[in-house]
């Protein structure tokens, strides 16, 4: 019997360390030097890619060689809000940041 390859690939493809110089926060000044894929294709960061910043959830973009982040705005901020998988991110960074406050 042939199993059939998940769509989401492996477990190993959402998650992952950048090589080389952590990308600072343009808003917090926070290192992003981890990644999580939130779309299927699992892939590492590159440039033009959008995300939000783990440390304090502003929404930002991959550019450069090394990769560097600046803030997402105007347009495409409004552009980036109607994906849902996005919000998803912005949320779950939000919700883990209110979990942590003590």
């Amino acid at each position: 019997m042939a199993t059939r390859k998940s769509p989401w690939g492996s477990i190993s493809d959402l998650f992952g360390q950048l090589v080389g110089p952590a990308p600072l926060c343009p808003d917090c000044g926070a290192p992003n030097n981890g990644y999580t894929a939130v779309n299927l294709g699992g892939a590492s960061p590159q440039h033009g890619d959008i995300a939000v910043c783990a440390h304090c959830a502003a929404p930002v973009q991959y550019y450069g060689k090394p990769l560097a982040l600046k803030r997402l705005e105007g347009d495409d901020l409004i552009l980036a809000r109607t994906d849902p998988l996005f919000r998803f991110a912005e949320e779950m960074v939000r919700a883990l940041m209110r979990s942590t406050r003590t």
